[in-house]
């Protein structure tokens, strides 16, 4: 991990006054002078944590978009067949699939408490820290709380409902 002293704060421009960088090829007969600015930190830190936000959403899209592929797939394989049993079957990776899109829905939840934690932290006391353990205090970050009382029940449940209800037609049509 980077100490935030060895973090760089200022960056040094040199340019002749009053004027662009001079062009690389040509040596220019104007005095230059040193131009210190102060590079802000937490702006850049907060792009950190929302690249990390945009990366997990992303994940979570792919996802979703997985399992419908692969029900929807599986429900048509598996129709032609006299059992359900396969059909229930299908209902497994429907919960690994919702228990995986959790486990982004709450490292989401922690990144935007992170997020808020370093928005109103001051510009000095910034040092670029990813550590979580603070956010995982709260109840509603955790698994469980993101797999059901978010809009990951709405998603997936409707899903399984799905499964189920096919495979309970097909065990009474065969």
């Amino acid at each position: 991990m980077i100490s935030a002293s060895n973090q760089p704060q200022l960056e040094t421009v040199v340019t002749p006054r009053g004027q662009n960088p001079p062009d690389p090829d040509v040596v220019p007969s104007a005095t230059y002078h040193l131009e210190t600015v102060v590079v802000p930190r937490k702006p850049k830190h907060l792009e950190f944590i929302q690249q990390a936000i945009n990366r997990v959403d992303s994940n979570s899209i792919l996802l979703k978009g997985w399992t419908i592929i692969l029900t929807a797939t599986l429900l048509g394989l598996f129709s032609d067949d006299q059992t359900a049993n396969h059909i229930f079957t299908l209902s497994l990776p429907v919960l690994g699939f919702w228990a995986l899109d959790g486990l982004f829905e709450s490292r989401q939840r922690l990144l935007n408490a992170l997020h808020d934690r370093v928005r109103h932290t001051p510009e000095s006391e910034i040092d670029f820290t990813m550590d979580l353990s603070v956010e995982r205090q709260d109840p509603k970050n955790r698994l469980v709380a993101s797999m059901l009382f978010s809009s990951l029940g709405l998603f997936y449940g409707p899903v399984i409902l799905v499964v189920l209800v096919t495979a309970g037609i097909l065990s009474i049509s065969f």
